[in-house]
């Protein structure tokens, strides 16, 4: 009676444990299936102030006079940021739907405005299980221009809700993954 009641409850630990590995089953946990990427706006901005992205080349972003020399770009509020490239800074305050970028005092070539049409985070949590914290990382991207990631701390809600805490210790919602089966199963 006692190794028959030992073999059942085996089989009812197995089964139980084979159902959770079924995409059908509520309890199967989902997981990000792809990097969210979100517009850089004051709101997604807060999570990045303090931080600094770095681009092999300033010549995507800020034109030909930079070309060839690596770019740094750290927000320093949700409305200013700070570029510094050939051993130079410029400081420039942001606004949004574009990102534009108005340089105080002028870029040498006399520039004092630049508008980046694309201008979006990136953030890559994919394969983080939903309800978990880990380590990602995020990216920027100006125009056609990605810079080098930056490692963070990500968050991912039960529904997808994705957080992210920096080294900065700046935490913020900043969209919603696409979520989908862990195991790919049936």
């Amino acid at each position: 009676m006692f190794r028959s009641r030992s073999i059942t409850a085996a089989a009812t630990v197995l089964l139980a444990m084979s159902l959770t590995q079924c995409s059908d089953n509520p309890l199967a946990p989902e997981i990000v299936v792809a990097p969210l990427e979100v517009d850089v706006t004051a709101a997604t901005a807060a999570a990045f102030v303090g931080e600094t992205f770095t681009f092999a080349t300033a010549g995507g972003v800020l034109g030909t006079q930079f070309a060839g020399q690596s770019l740094d770009v750290a927000f320093t509020s949700t409305s200013a940021a700070t570029f510094t490239v050939g051993g130079q800074s410029f400081s420039a305050a942001v606004s949004y739907g574009s990102c534009i970028f108005d340089f105080n005092p002028a870029l040498p070539d006399g520039t004092t405005q630049i508008v980046v049409a694309t201008c979006d985070f990136t953030v890559n949590a994919t394969g983080a299980a939903t309800g978990t914290t880990g380590t990602g990382t995020s990216t920027l991207t100006l125009g056609t221009s990605t810079s080098a990631p930056v490692t963070a701390t990500i968050s991912v809600a039960g529904d997808g809700t994705v957080s992210v805490t920096t080294s900065t210790g700046n935490t913020v919602v900043v969209g919603t993954a696409s979520t989908g089966s862990a195991t790919g199963g049936t």
